[in-house]
């Protein structure tokens, strides 16, 4: 707990080296300045790496998405002005007329249209299958399949998915899996670690914390997220570099707010589950969880506890 705090806190925030502040400033300017034309043509080409337009990137946001990556054991990060923002751009970044999806039933209802509705607008397949069938996603999986997107915990019924398996089932087919991770955070979850290629959150919810902006974020490899961002260039989605300070303000607590938010779940799921006049508990800790009795069959079969 106390390595997670202090990287909360600290992580990818170097102290300003012209004010010394140990805050990260707000950048709030649309563009930057160069003394030379040559330096602008480098920087706009990407040579540099020097800022050109906080459409593009910003020096608050690249902030945020350096201290996103490293909780999530990955090597960058996008992040975006809405959780919406960052799942559609993200799909749209690696898929094509004539390609094939596969997704959960149980996701958020803006990915939900997404996938049943508008990608088919674009020529783009797409399968739902219920969530945590895994041999209804072993059979949906094809050739021509680019994505598979899951959301685990799903919102709002919790229900859990297991990421390592359909990281196997999306590989197989040589597509990438894609896991939204808004409701496990990266205290409880990292999915990378578990085999998917790209993390989402809507940063609107547990990396932010305090409910008043709106955000979203993609994370994973740098070519990935490279393409990503240039996709997010070019459909605008960026998030503003107040928000971006205020999701970094807010990821200071996040290791504390989880955990104790976890406490207090667990303890609120065990008394309702007790309570005569409750029919159904739906929480992941829970012995009664379908995922707990999945975890408690694999031992008893495997033996590994």
């Amino acid at each position: 707990m106390t390595r997670d705090s202090t990287r909360s806190v600290h992580e990818a925030e170097p102290f300003d080296e012209e004010s010394g502040s140990v805050v990260t400033p707000i950048y709030q300017t649309a563009t930057f300045a160069f003394s030379k034309a040559e330096d602008a043509r480098r920087a706009v080409t990407g040579e540099s790496g020097k800022f050109v337009y906080s459409r593009w990137d910003n020096p608050t946001t690249s902030r945020l998405e350096k201290k996103l990556a490293s909780f999530e054991g990955a090597e960058d990060a996008a992040f975006f002005s809405s959780g919406m923002a960052a799942i559609s751009t993200s799909v749209l970044a690696f898929l094509k007329a004539g390609d094939h999806v596969v997704s959960i039933r149980d996701v958020y209802g803006g990915t939900f249209e997404l996938m049943s509705k508008i990608l088919p607008r674009f020529g783009v397949g797409s399968t739902l299958v219920e969530t945590g069938d895994q041999l209804a996603m072993d059979k949906a999986v094809r050739q021509n399949t680019k994505l598979v997107h899951i959301e685990t915990p799903t919102n709002p019924t919790l229900k859990v998915v297991d990421i390592e398996k359909t990281a196997r089932t999306a590989h197989r087919v040589g597509a990438l899996l894609l896991v939204d991770s808004t409701f496990g955070s990266p205290i409880n979850q990292n999915p990378i670690a578990l085999g998917a290629d790209l993390v989402l959150h809507s940063a609107t919810k547990y990396l932010n914390g305090h409910a008043d902006i709106t955000a979203g974020a993609a994370a994973g490899d740098s070519e990935k997220i490279r393409t990503i961002k240039h996709l997010r260039r070019d459909l605008g989605g960026t998030l503003d570099p107040h928000a971006a300070w205020l999701v970094l303000r807010g990821m200071k607590t996040m290791a504390i707010r989880v955990r104790t938010q976890n406490e207090n779940a667990m303890a609120l799921a065990e008394f309702l589950s007790k309570h005569r006049k409750v029919k159904a508990v739906h929480y992941p800790g829970l012995k009664d969880h379908p995922n707990m009795l999945w975890q408690r069959s694999r031992c008893e079969a495997t033996g590994e506890c």
